[in-house]
């Protein structure tokens, strides 16, 4: 058999010089001291079914 022929390759160079800032990580700190969570203390207490009946999407299968 003869020898394959070398394949041809081709490098495609940008023109641009693009910010590749985005792809690196820039810190690793949590925000948790930042967020703020507010409870409703008027609330009527859920069993869980009810809770999660509650969070269903509409999409999903709706009342039931």
């Amino acid at each position: 058999m003869p020898a394959r022929k070398q394949r041809r390759r081709i490098t495609r160079t940008c023109p641009e010089a693009y910010d590749r800032n985005a792809d690196e990580v820039q810190s690793n700190h949590s925000a948790d001291a930042q967020r703020v969570v507010e409870l409703d203390a008027e609330s009527p207490e859920l069993s869980e079914s009810q809770f999660w009946k509650e969070q269903r999407p509409p999409h999903y299968g709706g009342e039931s």
